[in-house]
């Protein structure tokens, strides 16, 4: 995908700031019921503004306006944040993803669109979990990534 001036088709599809900002509050809530994914979310050093930054960082990967990194986020960064939490790969990532199912359902998407989005996550939850757990592996210089689906 690139990136463009304008906002996407897919960031508009997805609801643009304010509908990822729904479904990283719907997330959230997810992953507080859920034993195995809650322990992130419940640590003292765990921002307030979680979600802003969830929906922020979303919003720029779907074609939206460069939020996350204008703040000061980079996919490096994010990775390191994830890392280290001790939870066994593979396990997380599918809780992970079958809450961000359920977040995207619980707000009332599309099932259409909720089909892309688990793609989308699906992927994303490897990249950002991989099977080690090491924040010092990580490159510096990782890109931001760009995804919309493959409708072609």
């Amino acid at each position: 995908m690139t990136r463009s001036d304008r906002p996407s088709d897919w960031y508009r599809t997805v609801g643009e700031l304010p509908g990822l900002r729904d479904l990283a509050a719907a997330l959230h809530r997810r992953c507080l019921e859920n034993p195995l994914i809650a322990h992130p979310f419940t640590r003292p050093e765990n921002r307030p503004d979680h979600n802003e930054r969830m929906a922020a960082y979303l919003a720029e990967v779907f074609g939206g306006p460069p939020l996350y990194t204008g703040a000061g986020g980079s996919q490096s960064t994010l990775m390191r944040i994830h890392l280290g939490e001790g939870c066994p790969a593979q396990p997380y990532r599918d809780a992970f993803v079958d809450a961000f199912d359920a977040a995207a359902a619980d707000i009332g998407l599309p099932p259409e669109v909720r089909a892309d989005l688990h793609t989308y996550m699906a992927a994303a939850a490897v990249d950002l979990l991989p099977e080690h757990d090491d924040p010092d592996r990580v490159p510096a210089d990782l890109r931001m990534p760009r995804w919309a689906p493959d409708r072609g």
